[in-house]
């Protein structure tokens, strides 16, 4: 298990995106560089052709972490991420094939005698409806790449809604607390759902999203405490965004739900409990 992840800012929202064959108006390329991943970028057709997405930030930035949010990929969907410092990826920082989707639950997760209880098992196809779409890549263990171009490849040409649309393409650096969060973490689901009780006793719901939200605490020394805690409430502040990567370890389906695009609930302050030791805490709330 490796020390969370906390990544901003979005490159991509400065970027120039160009490639494929995608539609114009409300689905064209440019909303990604929307922040509301609900407006979503739709290729004409799910041909690999089509299906490919060239970034260029405009000059050299560091980059950790690309998070591919709310697309319809299908169960056999891969795409091929590279990140270098030429237009032409003739030399490549970056070069990798992922899936969209992988193993479903951990090994052991599933009862005894389940034929998938050794491996976990793939992604069901009744889940992918609803579970959260969501592709997390951290490109390198501990540091971060300086690159201008990224380009992705994708290849679902078997997605029998006949095109592939994405939300989000998250591409950022990333600061990971040189130690992990403190014990206490609390994870769930809220919603605002509301019910209504007939005099005959029956109810009836008027069901709205579920969202992820997480509180944790952080133990930093001062300096780090300074340089990156009020750095990131000065720019972030409760109204933009950050993505939260709870273990970059982490290779499930259901231990990714931990990990989401999220805002601060709430701007602590640092305390220091022991000598040149700081501790802060986070509220975290999933952006839908």
């Amino acid at each position: 298990m490796s020390n969370c992840i906390l990544s901003y800012p979005d490159r991509t929202l400065a970027a120039t995106l160009s490639g494929g064959s995608w539609l114009t108006g409300d689905l064209s390329l440019q909303s990604l560089k929307d922040p509301d991943p609900k407006k979503v970028a739709r290729s004409t057709n799910a041909q690999t052709g089509s299906t490919t997405i060239t970034v260029d930030l405009g000059s050299a930035m560091d980059i950790r972490c690309i998070f591919l949010l709310n697309h319809n990929a299908s169960i056999n969907a891969t795409v091929r991420i590279r990140a270098g410092v030429t237009s032409d990826f003739s030399v490549n920082l970056y070069d990798q094939t992922l899936s969209f989707y992988f193993t479903m639950y951990p090994q052991g997760g599933l009862p005894v005698g389940h034929p998938d209880y050794s491996t976990g098992g793939t992604m069901p196809t009744d889940l992918i409806a609803d579970f959260p779409k969501q592709l997390i890549a951290v490109l390198t263990p501990n540091y971060s790449l300086q690159v201008r171009y990224l380009r992705f490849d994708i290849s679902d040409t078997g997605n029998t809604d006949g095109y592939f649309q994405l939300g989000r393409c998250f591409i950022a650096p990333a600061w990971q607390p040189s130690r992990n969060l403190l014990y206490g973490v609390t994870f769930g689901f809220e919603t605002t759902t509301t019910s209504t009780e007939t005099r005959a006793g029956s109810e009836f719901f008027d069901i709205r999203a579920y969202r992820r939200v997480t509180q944790f605490t952080l133990s930093l020394n001062v300096a780090q405490g300074l340089a990156q805690v009020f750095e990131m409430q000065r720019r972030i502040g409760l109204h933009d965004e950050l993505f939260f990567l709870r273990d970059p370890d982490e290779a499930t389906m259901v231990g990714q739900l931990q990990s989401f695009l999220c805002y601060m609930r709430e701007l602590s302050a640092l305390e220091d409990p022991y000598a040149d030791r700081s501790t802060v805490s986070y509220r975290l709330r999933e952006r839908l």
